[in-house]
């Protein structure tokens, strides 16, 4: 059930869980960044956000922004990169850092990014799928105890409860 993520999607978990399952509802997606977007993004990664404002909606924003310019597998590495980076610029130790909860946010988001097929900006796509807003949601694939478990901290875990879906291709524009 446990799989390190190291750059690449479990396999495990994809055989289980997804692309196999998942090739039937395989769409093309075209999402862009506003300029907004874009900036935002490029502030993340220099570390100039401001901590005090970097809320649930801020990282949903920032890895919407990342799938759409790079796609799934490399907007992981950046955003844990980007997270880590941005934890040791404002004096907190990487143990801050949850890998399950990162990556599992990252295929919600890209979830709905498949479901919602295109938009033109972070805006746009969370206006049409309002449900990525609630942090609860994660409890319906993830039990309390296995999140806060030091494996689920340290290394991807698989849900517990309920596969969140894969897809094949990430389109970028």
């Amino acid at each position: 059930m446990r799989g390190a993520l190291d750059g690449r999607m479990n396999s495990c978990y994809m055989e289980r869980h997804g692309v196999q399952l998942h090739k039937e509802r395989e769409v093309e997606m075209y999402h862009k960044c506003s300029l907004d977007d874009e900036r935002y993004l490029r502030s993340f990664e220099a570390y100039e956000v401001d901590a005090a404002t970097f809320h649930h909606r801020e990282h949903l924003r920032v890895a919407y922004a990342l799938i759409a310019t790079y796609g799934l597998e490399s907007a992981f590495l950046r955003l844990k990169e980007g997270l880590i980076g941005f934890l040791s610029h404002q004096g907190v130790g990487p143990e801050k850092y949850h890998e399950t909860v990162t990556y599992a946010w990252l295929l919600a988001v890209n979830h709905f990014m498949h479901m919602a097929r295109t938009s033109r900006s972070f805006d746009e796509f969370i206006q049409r799928n309002e449900v990525l807003l609630n942090p609860s949601i994660m409890a319906t694939h993830y039990s309390r105890e296995l999140l806060q478990s030091t494996e689920a901290k340290s290394g991807f875990v698989e849900p517990d409860l309920d596969p969140i879906p894969l897809y094949a291709t990430t389109r970028r524009v």
